[in-house]
């Protein structure tokens, strides 16, 4: 698997990529008949395994290369997705081309949503600006949150980018903040993947560059490890305890909003979300030098999200 990718946020290279695996049928549902869903929460380990469940097909080939982190010939990458797509790849830095084409990054479908973003952790090995993929904590923010159509949307602690595009979808527009750069190419690069153009990338600390706006919704999936450790810009935070919580709350009410209260439908519908994350939360091994336990991926169960209203 190659190393850790510099993304290039080039539009017409992601563009070009993500028409051709849309065309190729790159999205979740068919991956889930490839692979199972299991293959999702899947780390390095079920690499091998899932490989060998792989049809010889295009599809195939592109699943080996992007989901799976597998170098694979140019000449099936490029019988596969064509010649501009596999040029796009090097352009926007997902990839190398060095007679076989070398994974730097990894592209998972969320839904029919394409999402780059570093490959699978190598744990203690990650840089510290590492870009996490859509993770249980990214997946339980999803399900959270309210689809009604607005005007503006800010995402505070963008990542990927994985909540900034989705609010895309039924905003005007969105602002999607992060202090980590890397976490801002990832995002441009992903909303010219899914042909997007009403994102835009602030650089920042919470709330900061959004501060005295307004906007109909925020998401926020902050740093969430309680832990003495600040390690990784996507996990841990320069607070004490869950303190970073308690900022979250206090500097949003710096930026003013025109989200209507959780209906009691809803509210229900959020404590049963939370409840099913607790269930099936799994502890893991202790992160290295920190006394105290994490936790391990969150198997949720397949829930779909609330639909748009009007």
């Amino acid at each position: 698997m190659g190393s850790v990718a510099t993304p290039i946020p080039d539009r017409a290279a992601a563009a070009a990529l993500g028409t051709a695996l849309r065309r190729l049928g790159y999205v979740e549902d068919e991956l889930d008949e490839l692979l199972d869903e299991d293959a999702f929460k899947g780390g390095r380990e079920e690499v091998l395994v899932a490989e060998r469940r792989l049809p010889a097909s295009k599809l195939g080939t592109a699943v080996r290369l992007l989901f799976l982190q597998l170098p694979v010939p140019e000449a099936e990458a490029v019988d596969a997705l064509g010649r501009p797509a596999v040029a796009a790849l090097a352009a926007t830095g997902l990839a190398e081309l060095l007679g076989d084409v070398v994974p730097h990054a990894r592209l998972v479908p969320i839904g029919d949503v394409l999402l780059a973003s570093d490959g699978f952790t190598r744990d203690a090995d990650d840089p510290p600006d590492y870009v996490a993929s859509y993770t249980p904590t990214a997946r339980t923010c999803d399900l959270l949150t309210v689809r009604k159509r607005g005007k503006r949307a800010l995402d505070v602690g963008t990542g990927s980018g994985i909540h900034a595009l989705l609010a895309a979808r039924h905003h005007r527009h969105v602002v999607a903040v992060d202090v980590n750069p890397r976490a801002l190419a990832y995002t441009a690069l992903n909303a010219a993947l899914n042909g997007l153009d009403n994102v835009e990338c602030r650089p920042g600390s919470f709330f900061e560059p959004a501060a005295g706006e307004t906007y109909d919704l925020i998401t926020c999936n902050a740093p969430y490890v309680v832990s003495p450790e600040n390690r990784w810009t996507y996990r841990d935070s320069d607070f004490h305890g869950d303190d970073v919580s308690a900022h979250v709350v206090a500097a949003a009410a710096g930026v003013r909003t025109s989200c209507a209260p959780l209906t009691p439908a809803a509210m229900s519908a959020t404590r049963s979300i939370t409840r099913a994350a607790e269930k099936y939360a799994a502890p893991s091994p202790m992160a290295p030098n920190s006394p105290f336990p994490q936790t391990g991926p969150i198997t949720l169960p397949r829930l779909s999200r609330a639909p748009l209203t009007p």
